[in-house]
């Protein structure tokens, strides 16, 4: 639950267009809590991947909770090449 800790305003995601995680392998269990969230209703989420440090950004996954569902593991795919 790495990033439900983080410093971010949570209750405030109506105001978030677009958030793209990135930089550790992004487990279901860890966004659940935005996904489930009424004020993200209207938030894209992308699961970003980077073969380096800096998190340069080479495959994306849209996330969706229909999608999530259907997956059978615990992290979130990386995605397809941009």
């Amino acid at each position: 639950m790495a990033l439900k800790n983080q410093n971010i305003y949570w209750d405030e995601g109506s105001k978030t267009k677009c958030l793209v995680i990135g930089g550790e392998v992004l487990l279901k269990e860890d966004i659940t809590f935005i996904l489930d969230n009424r004020s993200f209703s209207s938030t894209t989420i992308f699961n970003e991947y980077g073969p380096t440090e800096a998190t340069v950004g080479c495959c994306t996954f849209k996330i969706e909770q229909v999608e999530l569902d259907g997956i059978n593991q615990i992290s979130v795919p990386i995605g397809r090449p941009i």
